[in-house]
């Protein structure tokens, strides 16, 4: 698939932020445009700097009203144009209700991940369900149900992850059935893929992940410190932990709840997502203990991958998030967590400060014959550097996940709503490739328990021994 494009129409991007500051630097590279058709919308907070280099560029700047549940379609609506493409990275903005509005006004629509209002949000854990990626991944889809056929392309949820980690799940699988020699063809439908994931014998996947990106300073105690948004890691890191949950799976971990309708392929925790830690691996990071974050992929992912027999679901893996932030975000999010969660008095993204480290992000197939395989992405801070000067290895990985969607959508726009497994995986990592690479694929004998004598394999992949802390 070719990531160059022309487009007649204009390229609106919403929020301002660490992946949009990228943005801004490379869609003149893949979309063939003139540059005042691209316009930056958000709230007043870019920096005076900021916003010189978006005018420099040529490109159009509007500060507007914080994006409220009231305010929204009053403040955007003199911007939205049928036929124009709406980028929608912003944060603690309902991006439902954003894509339905710019849907309603046949915009093109693509985002990085669900969030919901700041209004919205609740603190109590037992009113949270509202908010699981479960419960909005099915608002969505209720939502498209109401949309014409052919209507305009909208590409939810399509960053680094959830985005690129659910193509790679795909070309993983593949890779894997060939190793283990019974690959035949690559899978075209989604009951095909679910099939060659049973026909491998993958119980568990793992989308893992290591950042272990560091600044040349010290962190003081009183600041926030990442290598993307600090505002979204807090907001994750205080949601409810989830994951997709196996067929294998033989008992319920503590505090865990069952959804009472739609498929009811995951879970959530009453815990919040840095509470519950699990145990994962990757190759150059070896094994890790990392955060259950409640991330779309695990829950979309797990439902792609149900094998039903008649109605009855026979087969589905346990998918989950296993995040070990930089060393500085982990101290960071230790600190929130200590202060019973008020926030630090300064926030910061490390970029140009930092001096070494990497972001290994990949999948981990587990219950195969051949234990444990991943396949993956590993961008160091100076390969960052070689392909956009100025942005992380972070950053990197989520800009591939966009710019595809925005290719692919543009050379796509009538097919209506679209969750990640429903696009190309091909087409899509051949477009990110030149940020996301290199990318390694590695089998190891790792499994999260050391005590395997007289274990069978359905109880070796069980949930509780990835446990660390709950």
């Amino acid at each position: 698939m070719e990531n160059v494009i022309q487009f007649d129409g204009k390229i609106l991007v919403l929020g301002f932020g660490t992946v949009a500051q990228c943005l801004i630097d490379v869609i003149n590279n893949h979309v063939i445009l003139p540059p005042e058709n691209i316009i930056v919308i958000e709230p007043g907070e870019a920096t005076e700097q900021d916003v010189e280099k978006i005018v420099n560029k040529g490109y159009q700047y509007v500060s507007c009203n914080k994006l409220t549940k009231k305010n929204y379609k009053k403040t955007l609506e003199h911007y939205f144009f049928s036929g124009d493409l709406l980028v929608n990275l912003t944060c603690s903005v309902d991006a439902i209700d954003i894509m339905e509005f710019a849907h309603s006004k046949g915009l093109l629509y693509v985002d990085s991940s669900f969030e919901i209002w700041a209004e919205d949000q609740v603190e109590e854990m037992g009113d949270m369900q509202h908010q699981t990626l479960y419960a909005l991944h099915n608002r969505a889809r209720e939502v498209s149900k109401r949309w014409e056929k052919n209507s305009p392309t909208a590409i939810t949820n399509h960053g680094a992850n959830p985005g690129i980690v659910n193509h790679l799940t795909k070309a993983a699988l593949v890779e894997l059935a060939k190793h283990l020699g019974i690959f035949k063809q690559a899978p075209e439908t989604r009951e095909q893929w679910a099939e060659l994931a049973r026909k491998c014998s993958v119980k568990v996947i793992h989308i893992s992940e290591r950042d272990t990106q560091i600044s040349h300073s010290p962190k003081p105690i009183d600041e926030f410190r990442n290598t993307w948004s600090v505002q979204a890691f807090m907001d994750e890191a205080t949601s409810l932990a989830e994951l997709g949950w196996g067929t294998h799976e033989k008992t319920l971990p503590s505090h865990a709840i069952t959804h009472n309708t739609g498929s009811k392929n995951a879970l959530f925790f009453h815990r919040y997502g840095c509470d519950i830690v699990v145990k994962s691996w990757l190759p150059d990071g070896g094994q890790i203990y990392g955060y259950l974050m409640p991330h779309s992929e695990c829950v979309t992912l797990s439902q792609y991958f149900t094998v039903f027999e008649d109605s009855a679901v026979v087969y589905r893996p346990t998918v989950k998030f296993a995040y070990l932030p930089a060393p500085d975000a982990f101290v960071s999010i230790h600190e929130y967590m200590m202060s019973n969660w008020t926030p630090h008095a300064k926030a910061k993204i490390i970029k140009d400060d930092i001096i070494t480290g990497s972001d290994e992000l990949g999948i981990l197939l587990m219950g195969h014959n051949r234990k444990t395989f991943w396949y993956g992405s590993q961008v160091d801070i100076h390969r960052a550097r070689q392909i956009v000067p100025g942005h992380n290895a972070t950053t990197m990985q989520v800009i591939g996940g966009v710019i595809s969607a925005i290719i692919w959508c543009l050379t796509n726009p009538k097919q209506g709503y679209c969750e990640t497994e429903d696009l190309p995986y091909q087409d899509i990592l051949s477009i990110a490739e030149p940020y996301i690479s290199p990318i390694y694929q590695s089998f190891s004998d790792w499994s999260p328990t050391n005590n395997e004598e007289n274990m069978t394999e359905d109880d070796r992949w069980q949930f509780k021994n990835y446990l660390v802390r709950t």
